[in-house]
């Protein structure tokens, strides 16, 4: 079967095939794209007032049909000059509309509308980026915010800082949660206006910090969507701060950071021995790590020709955080170091200053970024004065007394109410993430499904992906192992499982080669399920192994990484 190439900005999951607007979809009066429609569109709560900017309607392009495109702003404050717009957003709405809306999020620090940053794209998780129009193709409405504030890229942080010096606190509440739900309540007030027609279901997919806001969502303001897809969610966005913070410290122990303990030659050493350690893990030797959280990997054993602080530096990457004997946030698992970005553009290691950043790599940049701007309201902070053991609460409650904890960190399990509303969460997270612990997928999803409140209910679905990085950059990676089959049908899934009914199970991931040919397929079971080959079956056989068939599901992930 031939699949056409589609590009694979991913924290990663990909459709197979092109779905068509659905055969009842409504087709909208193109007189209506125009700014006079809109003028009068309710203020959201949370904000003070809206303004549409801009109307215009698009004429089908490439993959890309016809829509009528919305930009505006809502302001949740006075302005504080002249080019401040507070929550700018931008919904697009074909002419041949589903009837459906599709929000995508927004990773690292937002600050741009689509995700659209000059240079590092975090992009959805069914394949592509907003600006290629995802959602559009399949008749949805899609709209995007930036957060409330401006920034160069997702990594820059100085929005969240007046031109005074002062710290702008309502970017910093509006980029918490506020924004999304401002953007979602226009967009389907825009909608409204357009179609005459509220959308009859509301999606939101995305990964990383985007995740995050789809979990917030589900406990904030349970009404505004009905599934969310959360791809690596940064739920624990404050102690992954923390993480970063100590994990950059390790690797670059000196000021200004240079030169990395780690350098790209040593982490391709690590990645080969963690390989040659931990494929085999599952039974099958294929270049494949699907089962890292068994695999014991002790750097100093594994690999004695590394120095003491190379070991340290590892040790720090591959243990848990824990200050004061308190646990704050997981270990990365082996696997992770064959990321292509983490290889060959040091995003989480290796070579400093890429992409011509200012700052070595880009976990420095957000933990860099949260402490000059969200902590301490001081852009000359440096990272090696922080002290994890003694500085920690600064991270929650901020010495100017912002509660970055509270406004961050989607920590809510109680989810009753958007269960009752019928919501239903997939959480897909990669087990060679190197931004976000798998284990934090794990740890929100044991809450969640103990939190008496939300009682027996079928509305979390939890999948763990082999060779599946955090994001990619457009042109230059593809967010997976070349290796692992990382393709799945996400969205689809939900749309099932929301409007049909139809709870999710086992999903199959492929893999696609050079020739745009599916060469392998394998199940990826919802935790703690693992795929585990058929009893009796060759393990060293390819035509075995390649087949999704082959595979079942058995309870084998460990229930805690902790």
């Amino acid at each position: 079967m031939q699949f056409k190439r589609c590009p694979l900005y991913i924290v990663t999951i990909l459709s197979l095939y092109t779905i068509l607007p659905a055969a009842n979809a409504l087709t909208a009066n193109n007189n209506n794209c125009v700014i006079s429609k809109f003028s009068n569109i309710p203020v959201p709560d949370g904000a003070q007032s809206i303004m549409i900017d801009a109307v215009a309607l698009v004429p089908a392009a490439g993959s890309l049909p016809e829509y009528c495109d919305v930009q505006g702003h809502a302001l949740t404050s006075p302005p504080v000059d002249a080019n401040d717009k507070g929550v700018q957003f931008e919904v697009k709405m074909p002419s041949a509309w589903n009837k459906k809306f599709l929000m995508h999020g927004n990773g690292g620090f937002g600050g741009n509308i689509q995700n659209a940053y000059s240079t590092i794209v975090t992009p959805d998780v069914d394949g592509n980026t907003f600006p290629s129009g995802y959602g559009l193709d399949r008749g949805y409405t899609i709209a995007a915010t930036d957060t409330g504030h401006v920034g160069s890229s997702n990594i820059d942080a100085t929005g969240f800082r007046n031109a005074d010096g002062t710290q702008n606190v309502d970017r910093i509440i509006n980029f918490a949660y506020r924004g999304v739900h401002i953007t979602a309540v226009a967009a389907k007030s825009i909608m409204s206006a357009y179609y005459n027609q509220k959308p009859i279901h509301a999606y939101i997919m995305s990964e990383s910090n985007g995740g995050r806001q789809g979990l917030i969502e589900a406990q904030r303001y349970p009404l505004d969507f009905d599934g969310v897809i959360a791809g690596a969610p940064a739920w624990k966005l404050v102690e992954n701060i923390a993480r970063f913070i100590t994990m950059q410290q390790s690797q670059f122990p000196t000021y200004p950071p240079v030169n990395p303990v780690i350098s790209i030659p040593l982490s391709a050493a690590v990645a080969n021995e963690t390989m040659k350690q931990c494929d085999a893990q599952d039974g099958i030797v294929d270049n494949i790590i699907s089962d890292p959280l068994h695999c014991l990997f002790i750097p100093a054993i594994a690999l004695p020709t590394f120095t003491s602080q190379q070991v340290a530096t590892l040790n720090n990457i591959y243990s848990p955080v824990f200050v004061n004997g308190k646990f704050i946030v997981s270990r990365y698992l082996p696997g992770y170091e064959s990321s292509t970005e983490h290889l060959a553009f040091g995003l989480g290691l290796g070579s400093p200053y890429a992409f011509g950043f200012n700052v070595p790599t880009i976990d420095y940049a957000f933990a860099i970024g949260t402490l000059q701007y969200m902590v301490y309201n001081d852009p000359n902070y440096i990272l090696n004065d922080f002290d994890i053991n003694t500085h920690l609460n600064d991270l929650f409650i901020s010495p100017s007394g912002v509660n970055a904890k509270q406004m961050l960190d989607a920590d809510n399990t109680n989810l009753s109410s958007f269960i009752k509303h019928g919501g239903k969460i997939i959480i897909i997270h990669g087990l060679a993430d190197w931004t976000v612990p798998p284990g934090e997928s794990i740890e929100y999803y044991l809450r969640t499904i103990s939190d008496p409140n939300n009682s027996y209910s079928d509305y979390l679905r939890l999948y763990f992906v082999p060779g599946l990085f955090h994001f990619a950059i457009p042109g230059l990676t593809t967010g997976h192992d070349a290796n692992a089959p990382t393709h799945i049908q996400a969205l689809t899934t939900l749309e099932n499982w929301v409007e049909k009914g139809v709870s999710p199970k086992a999903l199959v991931a492929s893999r696609i080669n050079s020739s745009n040919n599916v060469d392998m397929t394998r199940l990826v079971c919802p935790y703690p399920l693992m795929a585990k080959l058929k009893p009796g079956l060759d393990a060293s056989n390819p035509n075995i192994t390649n087949s999704a068939t082959n595979f079942s599901c058995i309870y084998y992930f460990g229930l805690s990484d902790n």
